[in-house]
């Protein structure tokens, strides 16, 4: 695993990339318990994380399958470093956990996240439609969102040129984007 995120950031050098988002390479549907998997995750994240910081890249741990944020939030503080960072799935939380959105930001620490990947979907897996296409509320998200202050990036994540238009459009509507 080690090789793989040297092979990132020699590849981020080249492209003078200084921010990356990867997953916490946990595995919720094995036998192996979930435990020993963190702590064998925190060993190998925080030797990666000196490496990243020597190279001034920050990495931000995307949420995935998971129920509830709840390893992640700890994997962050456990190995405590300025250069790692969450980034939130809305479309993850929707199609993976029961908490539902709301309940799963407010498990981040505030200032934790810096990014947050947008799609939309109908629970029922992560399929990445067009926001507004699925029953994902935005409108409460960036409400509740905006309350905590968080600098951040927010990525789009369209199939093709068609979905992010429409993605764009209903984001304008909304009153959600300011050009």
């Amino acid at each position: 695993m080690k090789s793989l995120y040297r092979k990132v950031i020699r590849f981020c050098k080249v492209l003078n990339i200084n921010h990356v988002v990867t997953h916490a390479e946990l595995d919720y549907h094995t036998a192996f318990p979930i435990d020993r998997q963190f702590e064998n995750a925190s060993l190998l994240w925080r030797a990666l994380c000196d490496e990243f910081k020597i190279n001034n890249i920050h990495i931000n741990i995307e949420n995935h399958c998971e129920i509830e944020p709840d390893y992640l939030v700890m994997f962050m503080e456990r190995i405590g470093s300025p250069y790692l960072g969450m980034c939130i799935d809305i479309g993850h939380f929707n199609a993976f956990s029961n908490l539902g959105i709301k309940k799963c930001l407010e498990k981040y620490p505030v200032g934790s996240i810096k990014e947050v990947h947008l799609a939309d979907n109908k629970g029922d897996g992560d399929t990445h439609l067009p926001l507004g296409d699925g029953n994902i509320d935005f409108v409460s998200f960036f409400e509740t969102f905006s309350g905590r202050r968080e600098r951040c990036v927010f990525v789009l994540e369209p199939r093709e040129i068609k979905e992010a238009q429409k993605s764009l459009s209903y984001l304008r509507k909304k009153g959600l984007l300011v050009e």
